[in-house]
């Protein structure tokens, strides 16, 4: 990946088309992403330039191109959607696109996700890459950072993006990866798009098995001192058995997995829907919402948002009523039942404390933790918002090259 110059960074204040930049927010597989504002309709935005470095490479800008080209095409509200293309005057190429204020799922999902969070998401991605294979469209980078969740009412939005090494099947030779190139990311790519081979959809299916694979177990597939050496095992490693690595998973999981995470394309389902109803049958009855008479995952049940005091109104009656009536015998009045504890935090952050004798408020339902969940959980957004988040490819964690 090809980082920006101090020349090429573009400041504060600096106007491209409409949109006036704020700041630089991020850094994907071409280029920089920055937060913009357009000053006369106040619309925030998100606006990707291309690195020079690359934008002397027609096959780069082709691919540039194809990012903006593929995310049009598809026109899915879970993937994040492009709607304004020019060229700075440096020549340099850049697009706006909507601005997600979230945070990545490789940043929120930093333990094992419980099923009955996990499902939603994972079916938001398989609609997504559904509507994508249906315009003859492979993404071909399919990982936890490219995909965005954010809140908005407490409801989870999630927004699949990045599609600037997709691979426009049938159309455009222009637009086309040359054999021979390896592009994307090794611990989530195929078998055939490690050897280079010719892909279609069902790359993306062994994607998302591996994606699902992290997502539920918290470890990667395979690990490695090298990007090859993942590549090798993706290529003749069989995969571990997902209850292997998270014990007291269902033993139903190890045969949905070993489906999406065939060596041979052929072993893998059909299409992404069906590989994420495999995951989904298997992973109802062990904590997992039921199915709809459509044959979707039923949301999860959510807790009224006054219910924490109406358990609390009850509890203090009940205490009441059970120091009345032991006045007789106070030696047998039995102890008021406490209120049930709120859910532990999220590993990676600590507790918060009160010294305070006051009821506190509620605090935010936490990112996902390791722990069975008698019934569905709602999907929470964080306790606290995010850090940014690094930039995409700068680090290990994505083996990016």
């Amino acid at each position: 990946m090809t980082e920006e110059t101090p020349s090429e960074v573009l400041p504060p204040g600096t106007m491209v088309g409409e949109y006036r930049i704020e700041e630089r927010i991020g850094e994907g597989g071409f280029g920089a992403v920055y937060r913009a504002h357009h000053p006369l309709i106040a619309k925030d935005a998100a606006v990707k330039v291309l690195s020079a470095g690359y934008a002397a490479r027609p096959e780069h800008v082709s691919r540039f191109l194809a990012e903006a080209r593929a995310a049009n095409q598809i026109g899915h509200p879970n993937i994040v959607d492009i709607f304004s293309f020019g060229r700075l005057e440096d020549g340099r190429h850049y697009f706006v696109m909507e601005l997600v204020d979230g945070v990545s799922l490789r940043d929120w999902a930093r333990a094992p996700v419980p099923l009955p969070q996990a499902l939603p998401i994972l079916e938001r991605i398989a609609r997504a890459l559904q509507a994508a294979h249906d315009h003859g469209i492979v993404h071909r980078d399919l990982k936890p950072a490219n995909v965005l969740l954010s809140w908005q009412d407490d409801e989870l939005e999630l927004k699949l993006i990045d599609f600037g090494i997709a691979k426009l099947i049938d159309q455009d030779p222009g637009h086309r990866t040359r054999t021979g190139a390896f592009l994307g990311t090794p611990d989530y790519m195929s078998p055939e798009q490690c050897r280079s081979k010719a892909i279609d959809h069902r790359s993306d299916i062994y994607a998302f098995g591996v994606l699902a694979y992290r997502l539920i177990t918290g470890r990667k597939l395979f690990e490695g001192d090298s990007a090859m050496d993942v590549m090798v095992c993706h290529m003749s490693e069989p995969p571990p058995l997902p209850s292997t690595a998270l014990p007291g998973l269902p033993a139903a999981l190890d045969d949905a997995f070993s489906e999406l995470l065939a060596k041979s394309p052929d072993d893998r389902p059909p299409s992404i829907m069906e590989a994420y109803r495999r995951v989904a049958d298997a992973a109802v009855g062990h904590g997992a919402p039921g199915k709809t008479a459509e044959g979707t995952l039923a949301p999860p049940e959510r807790r009224p948002p006054l219910l924490w005091l109406v358990v609390g109104a009850g509890t203090v009656l009940g205490a009441i009523g059970l120091w009345m009536l032991a006045q007789p015998a106070p030696h047998t009045s039995p102890d008021p039942v406490a209120p049930e504890a709120p859910d532990p935090p999220p590993t990676s952050t600590p507790a918060p404390t009160s010294t305070s004798t006051s009821t506190p408020m509620p605090p935010p339902l936490p990112a996902p933790v390791v722990s069975p969940a008698p019934a569905p959980a709602p999907i929470a957004p964080p306790p606290a918002p995010p850090p940014p988040p690094p930039p995409r490819g700068g680090s290990r964690d994505d083996l990016e090259f």
